[in-house]
């Protein structure tokens, strides 16, 4: 369930498979799987109020992993080495 913000920039299958992925990445805390969806959709662009909730049924597996933790670290890793590619790039066109 979730309100306009979400569907400004998800449709509802990338939003169901976004949130099964998680589930199959290993999360079971139904916070954090919220949590992911919104920073997502703001990652996107949402601009509008946002509203989740994750309802998980009992035939809902739960896979191996790091889920929504895994997810984290593995962004910040990127942008760290973004911002090192970055200062990397830009120290290249330097005169000395």
């Amino acid at each position: 369930v979730a309100c306009d913000g979400i569907w400004d920039v998800q449709t509802n299958y990338e939003c169901t498979k976004m949130v099964a992925d998680i589930f199959a990445e290993g999360e079971s805390d139904l916070g954090l799987i919220c949590e992911e969806c919104l920073d997502i959709c703001l990652r996107r662009g949402s601009k509008d109020n946002m509203t989740t909730l994750v309802v998980k049924f009992p035939a809902q597996p739960i896979g191996n992993g790091g889920g929504v933790m895994a997810r984290r670290e593995a962004r910040e890793r990127a942008a760290k080495e973004e911002g090192h590619n970055e200062g990397r790039n830009s120290s290249e066109g330097m005169i000395s």
